[in-house]
């Protein structure tokens, strides 16, 4: 059974990017991995040498397609829009595919992700927190929920099986991947929370992924368990925006 990595970024990502997929190269060797960039420079392709460069071309021939979306979507728009086509286009060469935001860095290997992957119905999603916050602590933690979603969608992980999925996520990102916070529109992620709704989806609740200031409290870093979860310290896959909470909740972004 193979296992692909993939990541969407705009250039100025990219040395993040490049982090990422060192550490997935380092714990993974075997994978694939990808990076779209989502806007074109010189020495890309040479600056990434743990994942094969895919351009905008690659997944969308429709240059007027392009043009409209690019038009249209801010940088992190336009990029985020790619991730259900970069998922099916890995899915062409790899049985299991895990997207993972960027800014992440792999600290070990994603066998629990891969395991969850095996056993599910073909969609893997991970929830922003797994334990309910504090009552003192609610107005933030509960807040990012409501504006940005119950999935952080910085990890997805499919298979084969998820097709009928990414296609109805493809077709609302289209258009309506957007950040528009007096809507409570925030990307794909208020998109994804229909999706258990819609299809066969597993949530994957393993405390080592997914590591972000939002969840910093809950994750265990020194052996501690939270009991009817499943204690996976030290951390897997860890986003570098952990360690920069917001101040007020107009500046929260996730």
């Amino acid at each position: 059974m193979s296992i692909a990595v993939v990541t969407t970024v705009s250039r100025n990502y990219l040395h993040l990017a490049n982090v990422l997929m060192n550490s997935v190269a380092a714990h993974h060797p075997e994978s694939q991995r990808y990076v779209l960039v989502i806007d074109e420079g010189p020495g890309d392709s040479e600056s990434m040498a743990n994942a094969e460069v895919l351009r905008p071309e690659d997944l969308i021939p429709d240059q007027l397609e392009r043009t409209v979306q690019q038009a249209m979507y801010k940088p992190i728009e336009y990029a985020t829009a790619f991730k259900p086509k970069l998922l099916m286009r890995a899915l062409e060469s790899a049985d299991r595919v895990i997207f993972l935001d960027p800014d992440m860095q792999v600290f070990q290997p994603l066998n629990a992700a891969i395991d969850a992957l095996d056993m599910s119905a073909g969609v893997l999603l991970t929830p922003h927190r797994v334990t309910a916050p504090a009552y003192d602590d609610r107005e933030i933690f509960e807040w990012v929920l409501h504006a940005y979603g119950a999935y952080n969608t910085g990890f997805v992980g499919v298979t084969t099986a998820a097709k009928p999925f990414l296609d109805w996520w493809d077709s609302r990102l289209r258009r309506d991947c957007l950040i528009d916070p007096d809507r409570l529109i925030w990307v794909d992620q208020r998109i994804i929370d229909l999706a258990p709704g819609f299809f066969d989806v597993d949530l994957f609740k393993d405390l080592g992924y997914n590591v972000g200031w939002w969840n910093l409290s809950e994750r265990p870093s020194e052996g501690k368990t939270i009991p009817g979860t499943p204690d996976r310290s030290p951390w897997c896959s860890c986003i570098s925006r952990a360690y920069d909470p917001p101040t007020n909740s107009a500046n929260i972004h996730n």
